[in-house]
């Protein structure tokens, strides 16, 4: 079979062709004793930019490509194991951790240039998001005694702490997105250790006001919708299984899925599916892929030997 203007041999090359999001293919189809016949494959549109990390290049790196499956660019170099990108809410700036040679904040634009370090401390600061208003960025940080979430100001580096979340400093996962800031930038939710163990608090975001949101539990990776209308978090320790959540936070109501990633799920901007990198699926070769809230695949967005994970998408609103 001929696709996209070259011939497939196997099943997987012929999946790697048609899968995914990416430009429309033709293909020249020939069944045995029939005549070929052009068809056109119509894939789904997504619109925005994905940021994530890959080691696609031989040594960890950031990446950005458009939801489509085009304009691949390499973000970071250096070979500093760069993570946790996450999107500034014009679209224009990726935030990341970097090892230099301690765990610091820096941004960088969406197209490779123009790198700054926004904190500069011995101690760890990892997991940067920003704030609706695009001022602030916030991150974990040991600085303050025990864990707390802190911010700079990005003009004039200024940080504060913002919400202590464990008297021991480490005491957090802080290789996941264990807090999250609502898109309108009035609340912060993040697990706070309690005696009864980490339980999710929703705040104002300035740390104000913090009242428990579940019963407690081992819930990490949260992150809100676009609309700020529903809450997902991983729970790795779930009786059932680790299993994501969503909390509508109009009503309460909490269901649950599964997915083969560990705590690297996020929402996808339509708010109504997640994307999330698939070590499982992959064979221990993490691709990204799109997965609907029961958990079930819809597209798969990368196609490399080497891992992809750590995901966040931007679109225009």
């Amino acid at each position: 079979m001929q696709v996209a203007g070259r011939y497939v041999n196997s099943a997987w090359d012929l999946m790697a062709s048609l899968d995914g999001l990416g430009p429309d293919l033709r293909l020249h189809v020939r069944r045995e004793g029939q005549e070929a016949r052009d068809v056109v494959l119509r894939r789904p549109r997504l619109a925005g930019d994905i940021a994530f990390r890959s080691s696609r290049s031989g040594v960890w790196e950031l990446w950005r490509v458009a939801a489509d499956g085009s304009s691949l660019r390499q973000l970071t170099t250096g070979n500093r194991n760069p993570g946790g990108p996450a999107w500034s809410p014009d679209g224009q700036w990726v935030a990341f951790e970097w090892q230099t040679p301690y765990w610091d904040i820096w941004v960088v634009d969406r197209n490779g240039n123009n790198l700054r370090r926004l904190t500069s401390h011995p101690d760890a600061e990892t997991r940067p998001r920003w704030s609706a208003d695009g001022r602030f960025v916030y991150f974990i940080s040991y600085e303050w005694g025990g864990t707390a979430i802190g911010r700079v100001d990005i003009e004039t580096l200024q940080r504060a702490p913002v919400a202590g979340m464990a008297g021991d400093a480490g005491a957090a996962p802080w290789r996941y997105p264990i807090y999250g800031l609502s898109p309108d930038g009035r609340r912060l939710a993040y697990p706070l250790q309690t005696p009864q163990g980490w339980k999710l608090h929703l705040a104002r975001a300035d740390g104000a006001n913090p009242v428990p949101l579940v019963e407690p539990g081992e819930q990490i990776a949260l992150n809100w919708s676009a609309d700020g209308r529903r809450l997902l978090w991983f729970w790795p320790s779930f009786e059932g299984g680790p299993s994501y959540f969503v909390r509508d936070m109009d009503t309460g109501a909490v269901r649950h899925f599964q997915l083969s990633s560990a705590a690297g799920a996020v929402w996808a901007p339509d708010g109504e599916s997640v994307i999330h990198d698939t070590a499982a699926l992959a064979g221990g070769a993490s691709d990204l892929y799109v997965a609907d809230l029961d958990g079930r695949p819809l597209h798969r967005l990368t196609y490399h030997p080497a891992p992809d994970d750590e995901p966040d998408w931007w679109a225009p609103r």
